[in-house]
């Protein structure tokens, strides 16, 4: 495998869409996570992280995509619970907010090095807590997580589309955080 991690901003995003929605979708939809996803809707949500101090971290096994991270400032989060906000200074909290790795390449060391680089390459002196989340129900994330040096913070309930669209469901989401 030739790996290489790229940090890239808007534009950079735009130019991968297609592929970086293939990943998305994919991995956003089957399994753990099955539900629908409107790829008109989840391309402006992922654009608007951008415009939240946002960037992201694109993995490229010779020269295709096949992992990406975006991140953003905590407060563009719109279901961060308030005991979030009352435990952490908000204005210094950042948020991976997306991050995905191609089914065929998982468990390769794809997401630990996206994840390195990312922290490694982060303003220290602007940011002091670093947030995720994820489903509950993939555990598989969760751990990966915590191998990262995240710790478990509060939980929420979320609604998500059923992927044939006959109706709604409730998740709940894990966010994990880590000091910078």
């Amino acid at each position: 495998m030739q790996l290489s991690i790229t940090k890239g901003n808007k534009n950079t995003f735009i130019q991968c869409q297609d592929q970086i929605l293939e990943i998305y979708l994919d991995t956003g939809t089957t399994g753990v996570m099955e539900q629908y996803m409107n790829k008109e809707e989840e391309t402006a949500y992922m654009l608007k992280l951008f415009d939240a101090q946002g960037y992201a971290y694109y993995a490229f096994n010779q020269g295709k995509l096949v992992g990406f991270m975006i991140s953003c400032s905590l407060d563009h989060d719109e279901f961060l619970p308030d005991s979030i906000k009352d435990k952490f200074p908000i204005g210094k909290c950042y948020y991976i907010s997306e991050m995905h790795v191609t089914k065929q390449y998982q468990r390769k060391g794809i997401g630990s090095q996206l994840m390195k680089k990312f922290i490694e390459e982060m303003d220290k002196s602007k940011w002091e807590y670093l947030f995720i989340r994820a489903w509950k129900a993939n555990t598989e994330a969760i751990k990966f997580y915590q191998r990262n040096g995240f710790q478990l913070s509060e939980i929420i309930d979320q609604e998500k589309t059923k992927k044939d669209q006959s109706g709604t469901f409730m998740i709940q989401k894990q966010y994990l955080w880590q000091k910078i």
